[in-house]
């Protein structure tokens, strides 16, 4: 049973080599993956054709004879627009996942960034790509920067929280500061 996939970041169509088998531009899913797993559940059965034009983004999926796709022989099968976007995120959800563990196991390993990131690269057979350093450098750079941005409104918060407690505990300090805004 042969499916299609629209995939647009091409990331993640390089990811996708790395976890499951690839022949002749037909990856052969696997049930023993989560991802496998949750193709398997989402995919649509018709008595007609769907007719979806492939593009370059478009990936070939051969699923695993599993319970859930039993009577699959018998129709057309294939994704909505819906599952589509919903395993797009989950694609992306898991290979984020996986580099951060990643990310963080050659961190307390003491490697250095840098190696880290480029093995990563090699382990995930993302080396197709034009530059997958840099994308993943700039995926890795972005959520530090939320992360500092999340952090500091916190510290914000907690100063602000603490400077009102003590401003009305006592009641000659709000006398005194009654014309300062914070």
């Amino acid at each position: 049973m042969i499916i299609s996939l629209d995939i647009k970041k091409p990331l993640l169509r390089s990811y996708l080599a790395y976890l499951f088998e690839k022949d002749s531009e037909v990856f052969t899913v696997s049930a023993s993956h989560d991802f496998g797993r949750l193709l398997c559940s989402l995919v649509r059965y018709s008595l007609k054709p769907i007719k979806k034009a492939d593009t370059t983004h478009t990936v070939k999926l051969k699923l695993p004879k599993v319970g859930a796709l039993t009577t699959a022989d018998n129709h057309h099968i294939y994704f909505s627009r819906e599952d589509t976007h919903k395993l797009n995120m989950f694609l992306e959800a898991t290979f984020n996942i996986d580099f951060d563990r990643y990310y963080l196991d050659g961190l307390q390993m003491k490697y250095q960034k840098k190696e880290i990131i480029s093995t990563f690269i090699i382990t995930r057979k993302l080396t197709g790509l034009s530059d997958p350093a840099e994308a993943i450098k700039k995926r890795h750079y972005r959520k530090e920067l939320s992360l500092l941005e999340i952090v500091s409104k916190n510290l914000l918060d907690r100063a602000y929280n603490r400077h009102h407690r003590i401003q009305t505990f006592n009641p000659k300090f709000v006398a005194r500061t009654a014309h300062l805004n914070y």
